[in-house]
């Protein structure tokens, strides 16, 4: 087969979640002919259960609806998941559902399939490239499925109006600790949930959550639940405790949107306020070590450097396990990006100089033995108790992490349970901005 594909176009692979349906008619019966035209082309001795039919069909719907959507974004269109049995202990689908379909797709040429593994470069030009590290299988819906929902008389932009993600109510996941592959960040492996009293009632609360959140109408964006991530659950302190943040679900959340397109977001017909924590990260760190806040609006403010400057080196640090040698390329792009000209004689040693005198908390961070991820969850717990304290008044607020997003007229009581939500927990002033 002719490559019609680059490198980069897999490497920018979205996540195959398996989240998307049909609702509309118009493509549930595609999506039964389809199944229709596998089930022609199995090698099967004897029909289904009744049972195990229904989950094929459903298995059958996810893919193409996860396959179809992705050919409607802008990117190549390329899918990628792990096709080992072990990584769909969290879904829907059984490992051997999946790799049983996306094979009889193939076969029927409706589906492209790069295998994965560590396998030879294929658009090496040395051999310092030939092998590529922990590449999952990409999967791409091909321009012969397209052209079989064409026949439909629907265009392929249509599909966004006829597959919709499906709502999650009680999704968690378990990350292992990322690691790095000579300069490139190389991502935790999603690791089992296991059913316990304490996963059960984190479950809990999150369907309490999203349950409620659902009930609400939004304009300027779709909902379809939030998820929790827990990070390195392999960590020899991890209880749950270790990362925690609330995600939206689906790649084109409400949280994915930029401020500005958030801000013509509308509950209930309602305009929005977005409520930001001032130094989250850092106010919690100081509560967790028993150090003084500086008695200022600002704390990221240090006289001779450029706020977002020093925010940019505060992040960088907090999210990682030391101090850097030298800034970061993502802080350097970010400088690019917002037109920051940053003066050479600014390097990362001298900023860090400045910092540590205005912030004495952060001059043993590498030592201290507080990471991000115990700050994610502190700040995660305090969060959702916020939301929680604004659902007992019917007052919905949609996190974006260290913000809330609430409805205009409810702006000052989200402030204010917001602001001693954080103070009760932590014991420390909070500064929230956007009122």
């Amino acid at each position: 087969m002719t490559k019609d594909y680059t490198y980069g176009d897999i490497r920018e692979a979205k996540y195959m979640d398996l989240a998307i349906i049909p609702v509309s008619d118009v493509s549930s019966q595609f999506c039964n002919y389809v199944i229709k035209l596998i089930e022609e082309i199995e090698n099967r001795k004897r029909a289904r259960r009744a049972k195990d039919q229904s989950s094929f069909e459903y298995a059958s719907k996810l893919i193409l609806g996860d396959l179809l959507i992705a050919r409607t974004k802008d990117n190549a269109g390329w899918l990628f998941r792990s096709v080992s049995k072990k990584n769909f202990h969290h879904s829907e689908i059984k490992g051997d559902t999946f790799n049983s379909i996306v094979s009889l797709l193939e076969a029927l040429d409706y589906l492209q399939v790069i295998r994965g593994s560590n396998h030879s470069h294929p658009f090496a030009q040395s051999e310092d490239n030939r092998y590529v590290p922990g590449l999952a299988t990409r999967f791409k819906a091909s321009d012969k499925l397209l052209s079989l929902w064409q026949d439909t008389g629907y265009e392929t932009i249509d599909l966004k109006d006829h597959f919709k993600k499906k709502p999650r109510l009680n999704e968690i996941q378990l990350k292992s600790a990322s690691s790095r592959y000579q300069k490139q960040k190389i991502k935790g492996k999603n690791l089992r949930v296991e059913k316990t009293t304490q996963t059960q009632a984190i479950k809990l609360r999150l369907f309490n959550i999203n349950k409620y959140i659902l009930k609400q109408n939004f304009e300027g964006m779709e909902f379809y639940g939030l998820r929790r991530l827990y990070n390195e659950g392999d960590h020899p302190s991890f209880n749950w405790n270790l990362g925690g943040r609330l995600y939206g679900v689906g790649e084109n959340n409400y949280q994915r949107l930029k401020k500005e397109q958030r801000s013509k977001i509308k509950i209930n017909g309602e305009a929005v306020v977005e409520l930001d924590i001032n130094a989250s990260y850092l106010r919690i760190l100081h509560s967790l070590r028993g150090f003084n806040i500086p008695d200022a609006e600002d704390i990221y403010a240090i006289e001779g450097i450029d706020r977002r400057i020093v925010k940019s080196w505060i992040s960088s640090t907090l999210g990682h396990t030391g101090f850097h040698r030298a800034w970061p390329l993502r802080s350097l792009e970010e400088f690019k990006k917002a037109n920051i000209q940053k003066p050479k004689k600014l390097t990362y040693p001298l900023v860090m100089k400045k910092v540590v005198e205005h912030l004495p908390v952060l001059s043993d961070w590498p030592q201290c033995g507080v990471r991000w991820s115990n700050l994610m969850f502190e700040e995660s717990e305090a969060m959702i108790s916020t939301m929680e304290a604004l659902r007992e008044i019917d007052v919905v607020a949609l996190p974006v992490h260290d913000s809330l997003i609430v409805p205009h007229s409810k702006a000052v009581v989200a402030h204010d349970i917001l602001k001693e939500t954080f103070e009760k927990r932590f014991g420390v002033n909070f500064v929230i901005k956007g009122l």
